[in-house]
Formats: C-alpha cells, structure tokens, sequence
C-alpha cells in the first residue's frame, strides 16, 4: 500500500491532530459538550415532569370514578334495603350473617 498512489484514501474517525492539540479548539470542545450535558438534563427532567403530571391525573380520575361508583353502589344498597323492608339497619356483630330463606314441605 503505497501512501502516494491515489487510489488509496485514509478514513479518519474523531478531530485532527492539528484541532486536538490546540488548548482553544479542546477549551471549546468541552463547553459545547458541558452544554449538550446540561440541555440533555433539562430536556429529561421536563419529561420526568410531564410523565409524574400524567400520572397524577389519571391516578385523579381512577381515583374519582371509584368513589363515584361506590357511592353509586351505597345507594343503591341502601335503597334496596328500604324496600325490603330493613330501613338499611345493619347488624352489630360482625359474625350475624343475614339473609332470606324459604320452608319448602316434602
């Protein structure tokens, strides 16, 4: 491989030894790489903000259509107990069960 045949072409990946020895080209390479760093943390924490925002509201409407039903359901028990006839009374001892039942003769 010969260096002067023009066939042959060199592929160089990063600065130039030139930039890189120069205190004022590696002087403006860290400052431009300290603020891509510092827009990247901004641009994250926003996103961390709008994603725990969403997440508080939908916890906010689950959290609402819940109590809505279970108010929903108290009153449709409670209705229902007034119509059978109970006026919603509850027994005191966690132990009671309550229910109906029928005598059936053989």
């Amino acid at each position: 491989m010969n260096p002067n045949d023009p066939r042959t072409f060199r592929i160089h990946l990063g600065a130039t030894p030139s930039a890189s020895s120069s205190w004022f080209g590696r002087a403006l390479s860290v400052l431009a790489g300290a603020g891509v760093f510092a827009v990247a943390i901004v641009a994250g924490g926003f996103l961390l903000m709008l994603f725990l925002a969403l997440a508080v509201a939908a916890a906010a409407v689950i959290g609402v259509r819940v109590w809505w039903f279970k108010r929903q359901l108290a009153a449709s028990l409670k209705a229902h107990g007034q119509d059978a006839g109970h006026n919603g009374a509850r027994p005191t001892d966690s132990n009671t069960v309550e229910g109906e039942y029928r005598v059936i003769d053989r």
